[in-house]
């Protein structure tokens, strides 16, 4: 009887310790389950989005879509390249040992840079959204139980972080849905915008591990 228990004690550590290697499939740098949960990453997800921009008395909406469009190893890091359109600029999302990173331009180790997300992501936690400007902005998790109802549909259990400058003064608010990714944005501010997500492509395999 002893020797009957120990073996089942055995087998379910074992079938624990497998779950928890699925779930949390390791990169060169340590596990990214909740950065890939509330931003997809693979080749060819989309996102097409409204922005209603605001720029002194003058109000323009513009359809915005992001797709991600190849990954790349950079200096050792997993990036994935994404192109907005209609303006055709270029964005790198790297995915560091606890961060979201997006950069504007190739990323280096000299390249700015801001911190989308960084682990473990609780309600709380702030970091330097910008680290490479210093210039004072800071983001913050606000909530991870937020219910979001834009065109694209409503979404429960959401992620919200907003981006504070060092008054306390928010600047930038995004909420992320998971298996989704953003699905609204507002920046603050006399240029500032509300984005809210129209239409979607997430693959069901989109956690593309380096």
């Amino acid at each position: 009887m002893t020797i009957c228990f120990r073996t089942l004690l055995c087998l379910w550590v074992l079938s624990i310790a497998v779950t928890r290697c699925t779930i949390e499939k390791p990169t060169q740098y340590g596990t990214v389950p909740l950065l890939s949960l509330y931003y997809p990453l693979a080749a060819d997800n989309w996102w097409v989005s409204r922005r209603v921009r605001v720029e002194g008395d003058t109000t323009g909406i513009d359809p915005v879509r992001f797709e991600i469009i190849r990954k790349e190893q950079i200096s050792g890091w997993a990036s994935y390249v994404g192109v907005w359109q209609p303006a055709r600029d270029t964005s790198w999302l790297v995915l560091s040992s606890d961060e979201l990173r997006v950069y504007s331009h190739s990323p280096t180790d000299s390249s700015s840079y801001h911190v989308v997300l960084k682990l473990p992501l609780v309600v709380g936690d702030t970091w330097a959204y910008q680290p490479s400007e210093n210039d004072g902005l800071f983001a913050y998790v606000a909530s991870r139980t937020e219910s979001v109802v834009v065109p694209a549909g409503r979404f429960t259990g959401c992620l919200k972080v907003e981006v504070k400058e060092s008054t306390g003064e928010v600047v930038l608010t995004c909420d992320f849905a998971p298996n989704v990714g953003m699905v609204h944005s507002r920046k603050a501010g006399p240029s500032g915008w509300d984005s809210e997500l129209l239409e979607y492509h997430v693959a069901e395999e989109s956690i593309d591990w380096p």
